[in-house]
């Protein structure tokens, strides 16, 4: 979980949880096919299964999901800056 990483690297509010592939940490992403290569690299080497198919946005629905199940729909749309349900 993501919530045991972060205690467990002693990460605050202002550290990057996901860096460059190359870990630079003052470097950002330029695109989002970048993000995605990265994104399954973590998920490579996390063993995830189909991570060929993972994408940012696959990680978007997670999260909405997630807050949904936790908080209502209403805060879930909210977060994700929907102006419909």
């Amino acid at each position: 979980m993501i919530s045991n990483y972060v205690e467990l690297k002693k990460k605050g509010l202002d550290d990057l949880i996901v860096t460059t592939r190359l870990g630079n940490k003052k470097q950002a992403y330029t695109s989002g096919c970048s993000i995605n290569k990265t994104l399954r690299l973590y998920c490579k080497k996390a063993n995830i299964k189909d991570w060929e198919k993972m994408h940012n946005h696959s990680f978007r629905h997670m999260f909405c999901t997630e807050t949904i199940r936790r908080c209502g729909i209403e805060i879930a749309q909210t977060m994700m800056r929907h102006k419909n349900i």
